[in-house]
């Protein structure tokens, strides 16, 4: 599992790939983050809602605060 540092640094990320103007290449570099969340998630890397989370900022789908 991450520590809370490192888990604060890939939900970072992820909204940085989330707010990334569009390209051409755009959803797919998107689609290989959600499954290298899933990957992260299925080793046992992160929790449920982490996995939850990660990949609503991935899909820009809004969050609860």
């Amino acid at each position: 599992m991450l520590t809370t540092d490192e888990y604060e640094r890939l939900e970072a990320a992820a909204a940085v790939v989330a707010r990334h103007s569009q390209f051409d290449g755009r959803p797919r570099v998107v689609q290989s983050c959600v499954r290298e969340v899933e990957e992260r998630y299925e080793s046992g890397g992160l929790s449920l809602g982490q996995r939850a989370r990660l990949i609503a900022i991935l899909l820009g789908e809004a969050l609860p605060d």
